[in-house]
């Protein structure tokens, strides 16, 4: 009975800290996740979607959306609203998704398709799972960028920029690797690569090319 309680409390404990990390986070309109939708499956495949090569790792497929709404005491509601799925089957991964996000004077949208391959594994040891082995994944993805105005908004209506409800469209690639062993995970992945250009006009915004390395590394199995 005391080992199960030091189980419990120590999960209360563990959980409170996360939510205190997530919940005290800047909500600056253009860090907010588009959609969400990854926060509400028992995979959790927040992972995923940084690195497309985890695709393959899922032992079922799901689809899930998910809508929010913030209001900042003026102008219009942020919202925020998506629909993600993953198709996981045999040493494969097929994923897509659409985000939207709509602000007073500006609204973005992406849709993204990504697809992983697991390309070796241990022959002495195949896992039910599919979850060890070497995968490499790749996502492309279409991102749009419009602006708007209504009389709620803080804009002026007669600005060109406003106005003719300027737009612009853009493709992306991105590529990841992972190495799944049973107690080590080693990742990296190149985002960006197409360096897309959001900006409105003559103007330049592209986004900068990313590179993500990491490792995960199992030390002590407890809470469970």
């Amino acid at each position: 009975m005391t080992r199960c309680v030091r189980k419990s409390l120590a999960a209360a404990l563990l959980w409170i800290a996360w939510a205190a990390i997530v919940f005290s986070q800047p909500l600056d309109p253009l860090e907010i996740p588009l959609g969400g939708a990854d926060y509400f499956t028992d995979d959790n495949p927040e992972g995923v979607l940084r690195n497309p090569a985890e695709l393959s790792q899922f032992t079922r497929s799901w689809i899930c959306a998910s809508h929010r709404q913030i209001f900042w005491g003026l102008g219009e509601p942020l919202r925020s609203s998506g629909i993600e799925g993953i198709y996981s089957y045999f040493r494969r991964g097929v994923g897509i998704s659409f985000t939207s996000q709509s602000l007073p004077i500006e609204s973005r949208w992406k849709l993204a398709l990504s697809y992983a391959q697991k390309i070796s594994s241990d022959a002495t040891a195949q896992q039910a799972t599919n979850r060890e082995g070497l995968f490499l994944g790749a996502t492309a993805e279409i991102l749009s960028h419009s602006y708007d105005v209504n009389p709620a908004a803080l804009a002026d209506p007669q600005d060109p920029l406003f106005a003719s409800k300027n737009g612009k469209s853009a493709v992306n690639l991105s590529l990841g690797a992972a190495l799944r062993k049973p107690n080590l995970l080693l990742y990296g992945g190149i985002y960006n690569l197409l360096m897309p250009n959001l900006a409105i006009g003559e103007q330049k915004d592209a986004l900068p090319i990313a590179i993500q390395l990491g490792a995960v590394k199992r030390v002590k199995k407890f809470l469970v």
